[in-house]
């Protein structure tokens, strides 16, 4: 260093200005240039995804709705777009449907690929999935793929919207606009000494570093990202046009958002409709259930019983019916839970067949249930889904069987975990079977709870999709055998907890051993009269009140007058005008020491399990669905008698 002090300041000077230049031009391109031209790429994809989520969702609805006119006015528009080179949609066999240009159409989509050197091997897409591809050997150029999934006369469908996109020319004009300014200003540098030397990094500093900050922030994810150059050079130019660029991408992103939102208001509306419906429907069939069950307890021998049975098989095959669908709404929202509860298999297979029993003999077609053990066979598991499972593959036993007979087969085995078994469930008919092909077929989508259709025979069946649903929900597995022409076995297998036997439960019968003064919370009439028939029949002293309000004073009356007593138990309905069931029980409950241990069981349509938790969080001691059958009824009652005391 102790020649650069002696050099004269006339050869340092100029060296000086030589050697700032050459750094700066040498900074700008090993730093600067690789940085904004990183971003503008970044950014071009994002652009390419966010403008091909817009045209997804479109285009979702359009195939849906089977609208070929303005599916292909779409696409027009869409192609309008300089940067938008190709763009086409395919379906399952990489046929072109719809494109840009009318020549693609009816041709192979590898043929469209191949003209821009695109791999024509497509990324594996899942449903709804959007996937940006680069083209190493064409700077600028981007391949978007999109799922488009929808439903067609029943069937789901899966086609592929794929764009060519060319941002090649806004990645030139930009490192242009970039490079010769910067050449020019750092060659001016170099000549025109210090002072200009001064003022050139000054303006860099102020014109090219707010572009590559904002364009950091883009990569970055940032929202509301502006240069706000002003003046007439090109950075003010760039940043006019780079402004403009972001502030579409945020619209178009707004317009995202809204159509999100108003996706998810749509759902949350579907789910109070059928919160009502649950309420709504499910109500007066439990009146008709109930009264159907007493009249059956009447004359279980006469001439009429038959219509009565029949009957009331159909009415529990509506309810299935509604239950179906409640459930699969419930899995759509993720609300479907898996409750463990002990319970015995033999008697639950036998209470669905029972109740099965007029449709087959309408049909002249046999039932039957085998168990590879003679013993009750006790498990904790989710019951519901259980019940579900076996009545729906057993409906579509009856489906497809003609003549001959259904046979519902039980097989328990010991399974490798300590402390569990391993259940399997059959169903076999004599119907019209499957090939092979469709056999597989059918267990495939049976076995994978990704797919929401099933095909071949079973083509828009709620009850299989269901089937799918409960079994992955019960970790279960599935297995098929079908012979084309002499019939079908559906198995379901799946582990649970090995439990002792419980005792016997309760019978209508036992229930008459106490005389109970029951009040019944209830606003209908009908409820009114078929909760009294059932309980007086039992022996029991009945009470009915219509809403909160009066059976908060009831409870009352007892801490005020000596001669009113409290009831030994309440029957409570959830939805009562004013109060609720369950506003109703949290305000007994602080009424006083006595009036909180009076045991308090719901009696409701509503039975989500959302349900069933806001009412054991308020105290009550039981919970009962309609329709009411008298044997779960009792149990309850028996229940929340034993543990009160």
């Amino acid at each position: 260093m102790r020649w650069l002090r002696t050099l004269p300041l006339k050869t340092l000077v100029p060296l000086a200005f030589l050697t700032s230049g050459f750094l700066l031009i040498v900074l700008f391109y090993a730093f600067v240039l690789p940085v904004v031209t990183r971003s503008i790429s970044d950014f071009n994809k994002r652009q390419a995804e966010a403008l091909t989520q817009v045209e997804q969702g479109q285009l979702i609805t359009l195939l849906a709705l089977n609208d070929p006119t303005e599916i292909s006015r779409v696409i027009f528009f869409a192609s309008s777009d300089p940067s938008v080179k190709r763009m086409a949609i395919a379906d399952e066999n990489g046929e072109i449907k719809y494109a840009s240009r009318s020549r693609l159409i009816g041709r192979s989509l590898d043929s469209m690929l191949l003209k821009y050197a695109v791999d024509t091997s497509k990324p594996s897409l899942k449903t709804g999935e959007i996937s940006i591809v680069t083209l190493e050997d064409t700077p600028g150029t981007v391949v978007a793929y999109a799922s488009l999934p929808f439903e067609s006369n029943g069937q789901l469908k899966e086609w592929i919207l794929v764009s060519v996109l060319d941002y090649g020319q806004i990645i030139s004009t930009t490192e242009d606009l970039i490079i010769y300014p910067s050449n020019i200003l750092a060659l001016f540098f170099v000549i025109a000494g210090f002072v200009t030397a001064v003022i050139l990094r000054t303006k860099l500093n102020r014109r090219l570093l707010p572009l590559v900050e904002s364009a950091r922030k883009v990569a970055e994810g940032e929202k509301g990202v502006q240069t706000n150059l002003g003046g007439l050079d090109e950075f003010a130019e760039l940043s006019h046009a780079f402004d403009d660029m972001l502030a579409q991408i945020e619209r178009q992103q707004h317009e995202l958002e809204e159509t999100i939102e108003n996706a998810r208001a749509s759902s949350e509306a579907k789910a109070a409709f059928l919160s009502s419906l649950s309420h709504q429907v499910r109500t007066p069939l439990a009146n008709v259930i109930g009264f159907l069950e007493l009249l059956q307890e009447e004359a279980p021998n006469s001439d009429s019983s038959l219509y009565i049975r029949s009957a009331l098989a159909s009415a529990n095959t509506l309810l299935g019916v509604i239950e179906d669908i409640l459930e699969f709404s419930r899995f759509e929202r993720g609300e479907a839970l898996v409750i463990h509860e002990t319970f015995c298999l033999n008697i639950l297979t036998e209470e669905i067949v029972q109740s099965f029993l007029p449709l087959v003999q309408e049909r002249n077609l046999d039932i039957e249930v085998t168990s590879t053990d003679d013993a009750p066979i006790w498990a904790s598991s989710d019951f519901r889904l259980v019940r579900q499972i076996l009545i729906n593959l057993i409906d579509n036993a009856i489906k497809y069987t003609k003549t001959g007979t259904i046979t519902v087969d039980i097989s328990v085995d010991e399974a490798i975990e300590t402390g569990k078994l391993l259940v399997s469930l059959s169903v076999k008919d004599t119907g019209t079977g499957m090939e092979f092909k469709e056999k597989e077929q059918l267990l495939t989508q049976l076995s994978n709870s990704e797919e929401t259709h099933l095909v071949p025979e079973t083509e828009g069946d709620l009850g299989l999709t269901l089937c799918r649903h409960f079994g992955s929900m019960l970790g279960g597995t599935w297995d098929i055998e079908s012979t084309f022409g002499k019939g079908s076995v559906f198995t379901f297998s799946w582990l649970v907890d090995e439990v002792a036997p419980e005792e016997k439960a309760p019978t209508p019968h036992d229930m008459l051993k106490v005389n109970l003064n029951i009040l019944v919370v209830e606003d209908n009439t009908i409820n009114q009269m078929l909760m009294r028939n059932i309980l007086e029949k039992w022996g029991h002293t009945i009470e009915v009140i219509r809403d909160g309000e009066q059976a908060i004073e009831r409870i009352k009356g007892t801490l005020i007058y000596p001669d009113h007593t409290l009831p030994d138990l309440v029957l409570m309905d959830l939805e009562l005008p004013g109060l609720s069931g369950i506003e109703t029980t949290a305000a007994i409950r602080e009424l006083s020491d006595q009036a909180s241990t009076i045991p308090i069981i719901a009696v409701t349509a509503n039975v989500s399990n959302e349900y069933r938790e806001k009412c054991s969080e308020v105290g009550m001691n039981g919970f009962v669905g309609k329709p009411v059958n008298s044997q779960v009824l009792a149990v309850e009652i028996f229940r929340a008698m034993h543990l009160n005391k």
